[in-house]
């Protein structure tokens, strides 16, 4: 059992580094793929070091540290926003109050702007992640930007408490993470994993009294997370949640996305497609398409109560028939 170690470049280290890496990157797309360009290849995984994780600017408003060797920082490195159809919902119900659990929350790209709109002392802020290296960057993103209200749980969700593997990521994004192994001999770290019910018991207040907002996005157990906080999400009069559906994560688990979206049903909530396009009711087949390839995902917006519905029309406008796309 193994993992990575994130070392981290000082500050103006880190800068220097991440222009070079830039530099050299600006070059490499400029000349395409002439011969040898591979070399370039080699000079940027040098300036950056094994594993080094440097501070960038995320959204203007905040400091992130990332690793441009990963696909995801990689794309923050260069000035993109992760998901920002998703990340302005998110910020859109925090400023409207609700209480806000990250389940699988990576480095924080989703988090950090999120936690940085709320309006009350009495909402609650919960982070979950079990990687390791990850779990040290999430715990460093939220003390740069001053978010030591957010509670931050190094471990997993499932439908019950135990110690298990988590099986690492071979290829550049790290943030496919998987309790389901997808290749023999991948490297992996035991992990602790407990239920959302279990969780919340030890918040030290009774979050159910709450309008609630979830971000799920476990890489295939999914519907454990759902299967262990059945009574935390059956009390809330308001609940709002953002499931990634990634269809080939979820059969690799033994689930499929019909699974899941009836596991939300039953919770009463009502069920959406949300994309960078919009948003389209599920049940149109679009998640049961098998010819979009491994690596297609989306995400569901699940939703239930009366004010719940009233912001969704608030945060979402029509962009085309069946769908809607979020505001600016």
């Amino acid at each position: 059992m193994t993992h990575q170690t994130a070392v981290f470049a000082s500050p103006a280290s880190g800068k220097l580094r991440l222009a070079a890496w830039r530099v050299v990157g600006n070059v490499q797309s400029r000349l395409g793929g002439f011969p040898g360009s591979w070399r370039l290849s080699m000079l940027k995984a040098k300036i950056l070091g094994q594993n080094k994780y440097v501070p960038v600017k995320y959204l203007r408003d905040y400091t992130v540290w990332i690793c441009p060797k990963h696909v995801m920082d990689r794309d923050v490195a260069r000035g993109k926003v992760h998901e920002p159809e998703v990340q302005r919902l998110l910020s859109g119900f925090v400023r409207a109050g609700y209480s806000y659990f990250d389940i699988g929350a990576n480095i924080g790209l989703h988090l950090i702007p999120a936690a940085s709109n709320r309006v009350s002392d009495s909402q609650v802020f919960v982070a979950v992640e079990p990687e390791p290296t990850l779990f040290s960057l999430l715990e460093r993103n939220l003390i740069c930007n001053s978010l030591g209200f957010v509670q931050a749980h190094r471990c997993g969700l499932g439908d019950s408490c135990l110690r298990t593997q988590l099986y690492l990521s071979a290829g550049d994004n790290k943030g496919e993470h998987s309790l389901f192994a997808d290749q023999p001999g991948q490297p992996m770290v035991e992990v602790d994993i407990v239920t959302l019910d279990h969780l919340c018991q030890g918040i030290g207040r009774d979050v159910t009294e709450s309008s609630l907002l979830f971000k799920i996005d476990t890489e295939g157990s999914e519907p454990l997370v759902l299967a262990g906080g059945r009574e935390v999400l059956s009390s809330p009069k308001e609940l709002a949640l953002v499931i990634e559906v990634h269809p080939a994560h979820l059969l690799r688990a033994g689930h499929s996305p019909q699974e899941l979206l009836s596991v939300l049903e039953e919770l009463g909530c009502r069920l959406f497609q949300l994309d960078i396009k919009g948003k389209a009711d599920p049940k149109d087949g679009f998640y049961l398409d098998g010819d979009k390839g491994e690596d297609w995902y989306a995400n569901v917006l699940a939703v239930r109560g009366e004010q719940t519905l009233s912001l969704v029309d608030k945060l979402l406008v029509p962009v085309r028939s069946g769908r809607l796309g979020a505001q600016g």
